[in-house]
């Protein structure tokens, strides 16, 4: 990995997550994601299917990307894993800061959504990513 593939990333606002299955099939996501000094930080329910793969598979390809998941740029490499409880509000308070106003009505839409539906919090869901 060249040594400035997540300062390519500083502005950028997202990454597209690739994932892969078992039988080997690439699933791209594009996600939010904060830089937390050489690691990339990414928010997911702890049940959807990248986390899922996560675990079976935490070698991913990274790559900056549009909201849409065009990539626009080169894919790096990278081993993910899921951030211990200790380390959420640091990287919540980092995804905050990067993303501001967005973020701050994310959250409330999901405490919306929740109090509506009368569902718990699933947990902390923070992906640490490691660039190979």
């Amino acid at each position: 990995m060249p040594d400035n593939s997540l300062t390519v990333l500083t502005n950028e606002k997202y990454i597209s997550l690739t994932t892969f299955r078992r039988d080997g099939t690439a699933v791209s996501t594009p996600v939010w994601f904060a830089l937390d000094g050489t690691r990339i930080l990414v928010w997911t329910s702890p049940t959807a299917g990248k986390a899922k793969r996560i675990r079976k598979n935490p070698q991913v390809m990274v790559a900056p990307c549009t909201a849409r998941g065009k990539v626009t740029g080169a894919a790096f490499p990278a081993t993910a894993a899921f951030l211990p409880d200790s380390e959420a509000a640091r990287a919540n308070g980092l995804m905050s800061a990067h993303y501001g106003f967005q973020k701050r009505l994310l959250d409330g839409v999901k405490w919306l959504i929740r109090t509506a539906r009368r569902t718990r919090n699933t947990g902390n869901g923070f992906i640490a990513i490691t660039p190979a």
